[in-house]
């Protein structure tokens, strides 16, 4: 099917809405179809008239990417694209996008939290106070953050293109 205007399938996202997407693609005179899923059984249709395609989680499949005539482009909301098979895009001429760095400071500080908590035992105190309390001993020694050495280990996934 031919048509004018540019058309960009969203299949699922993280928050409550699309608004912002829609009105930066809509600014642009794109054309945003929504589904709300990462059923492709549920976008697919849309997805077959989409120059474009942004996803969260849905499973994109070589199966699906070889009906995607149209499409130009999938772009990922995340990091990484092991929800796309990547391959199969790059045969069919389609350009694979993410967002390289996104979240990378909620994640460190997620990973300073779950250390401070894993070393005051929060989620050890937290298990015996939903079971009912904890009793007076058998505790595990708490020991202070003062003094303490914490490693950190890394890594980093690049595009290198």
């Amino acid at each position: 099917m031919t048509h004018s205007s540019k058309r960009v399938l969203i299949t699922d996202y993280m928050r409550d809405d699309t608004d912002l997407e829609e009105s930066i693609l809509n600014e642009a005179g794109i054309e945003v179809t929504v589904a709300e899923s990462q059923d492709p059984s549920s976008w697919l249709s849309a997805a077959l008239e989409a120059d474009g395609t942004l996803t969260r989680h849905a499973p994109i499949t070589a199966d699906t990417i070889k009906q995607l005539a149209q499409c130009r482009i999938i772009s990922r909301y995340c990091t990484g694209t092991d929800n796309i098979d990547a391959g199969s895009a790059e045969e069919q001429g389609i350009q694979v996008a993410y967002v390289a760095g996104y979240s990378t400071s909620e994640v460190a500080d997620h990973s300073w939290a779950m250390a401070l908590g894993l070393s005051r035992g929060v989620p050890l105190f937290n298990c015996l106070i939903a079971d009912g309390g904890w009793q007076p001993a058998p505790l595990p020694t708490i020991h202070r953050l003062e003094g303490q050495t914490i490693g950190l280990i890394g890594y980093i996934d690049t595009l290198v293109a």
